[in-house]
């Protein structure tokens, strides 16, 4: 789904479909990312993805895949902002087929280990992986660098939908949904200290009491993950 799609179906299980709304679009919008965004701290993406490297080269910018599943053809790194957020490097291979182990990242450059048998090894940020030495004979080369890594799913746009697996659909509206309450909590809090919020709802007013609704989707929300958790993700 579009982000507008998703947008609709939470303020569809939010029962606020008629103006004037309680939550403007834009927050709900919030909502929904922050929930994928959740969601993929759960149950990340699994992506294996090549980069090229060049003679004396040490650092490699990493950026998360428009990949596949290991096991699928590797795939380069997308052009251009991703869409996407890198979780954690599993494993890197330099050539592909041959793992690299993974060095500490301390807080001022490492000297050459002598902990691993191998030469080389790494270390990686979000945004960067080091490797012990600099890059020389087979490491050199087109696509000589695999690496395997988790990362949050693709947030939604107006443009672009989410990749999620659909069968996660109902997970992210109740984390969503979650979201949405608590941004009511927050408006409530400022707006109306502790008194009931409402939603304008033709010639009568729906009073909202947060806490057992509040209560009721963790419930809810555990279930769902303990059910995906059991099912493998």
């Amino acid at each position: 789904m579009l982000l507008p799609d998703w947008t609709a179906a939470l303020r569809a299980l939010l029962l606020d479909t008629s103006a004037p709304y309680l939550w403007p679009d834009a927050p709900l919008a919030r909502c929904i990312t922050d929930a994928c965004t959740a969601y993929s701290y759960l149950f990340p993406r699994l992506v294996r993805t090549v980069y090229d490297v060049a003679a004396g080269q040490q650092e490699i910018a990493l950026s998360p895949a428009a990949g596949l599943a290991p096991g699928s053809p590797p795939t380069p790194p997308p052009p251009g902002p991703a869409a996407a957020d890198l979780i954690r490097v599993l494993g890197v291979e330099l050539p592909p087929g041959l793992p690299l182990p993974e060095d500490a990242w301390p807080s001022t450059p490492a000297a050459p280990s002598l902990a691993s048998r191998s030469p080389q090894g790494y270390r990686w940020t979000p945004q960067l992986l080091r490797l012990r030495v600099p890059a020389a004979g087979a490491e050199v080369g087109a696509g000589t660098l695999a690496v395997v890594a988790r990362q949050t799913w693709d947030t939604p746009t107006a443009a672009a939908a989410w990749n999620g697996p659909p069968s996660a659909d109902g997970l992210v509206l109740l984390l969503a949904q979650r979201r949405a309450y608590g941004l009511l909590a927050g408006w409530q809090a400022r707006a109306q200290g502790t008194a009931p919020a409402t939603i304008p709802s033709g010639s009568s007013n729906s009073h909202i009491d947060l806490p057992p609704l509040l209560a009721a989707l963790e419930i809810e929300i555990k279930r769902e993950i303990e059910a995906r958790q059991a099912a493998g993700g």
